[in-house]
């Protein structure tokens, strides 16, 4: 496994290493049309950018994410539904922390319930980063939940006090962990959404001819899936 930046940063690299790839930031799609005649497959979609350029193609694809302009705005599919449900992510390196260590030696990923719907998920990550362990904590209690402010220390406070001793030993190694993490994901948190993928309306994972949907777009997974 590898986190989802270091997949991200590798295939940048690799797309501009290519001649056949060319990269445009700072743009999205306003229109999209098709020729369904077949006629000339090679040009078959023509998409408007937002800077007024051109772009011919012989098919569109939208891998913009749960919250996908293409899908809301080009297909006119109904957007992501949030769960109510909120998630932290973050990763340390654990080589120089001892008493963290014996992450390293379990299996590729383990779980843990903190009980009122927090879960916290870890992960050992891929041998091009020796000793890196991710974590995912998920809540879905929106009560206790102020976006910028609540942190995973805030959902686990209560068991760090607890007199089951495994579930208090469990969250004072999770504390560690969130102690060695960035700052910033400690403060910022996204709600997840999902596809719904049986709609009533028969929209489904999305797609109309020669534009598609693939990745989050088309059917959004939990956050502890997206990590290469």
């Amino acid at each position: 496994m590898l986190p989802w930046w270091e997949v991200r940063d590798s295939l940048l690299k690799e797309a501009k290493n290519e001649e056949r790839i060319e990269i445009r930031l700072g743009v999205s799609v306003n229109e999209v049309a098709q020729d369904k005649t077949g006629a000339n497959s090679d040009v078959a979609v023509t998409a408007t950018l937002s800077d007024d350029s051109i772009l011919k193609a012989s098919v569109l694809i939208g891998a913009d994410g749960v919250h996908s302009h293409v899908r809301s705005n080009i297909l006119k599919l109904p957007p992501a539904k949030p769960t109510n449900a909120f998630v932290w992510r973050g990763d340390v390196n654990v080589q120089e922390i001892p008493e963290l260590l014996h992450l390293t030696e379990g299996g590729i990923s383990s779980f843990q319930n903190y009980g009122g719907g927090v879960l916290m998920a870890l992960f050992n990550f891929h041998s091009k980063l020796p000793g890196t362990i991710a974590w995912t904590l998920s809540s879905n209690n929106k009560s206790k939940i102020v976006v910028g402010q609540t942190t995973p220390l805030d959902m686990i406070e209560e068991c760090l006090n607890s007199d089951d001793d495994q579930k208090s030993e469990q969250a004072r190694i999770a504390k560690l962990l969130f102690e060695n993490s960035r700052a910033h994901e400690l403060s910022w948190c996204t709600e997840m959404s999902v596809v719904d993928l049986e709609g009533d309306d028969g929209s489904g994972w999305g797609g109309d001819g020669l534009l598609t949907l693939i990745g989050d777009a088309a059917h959004a997974i939990r956050p502890a899936s997206g990590q290469g």
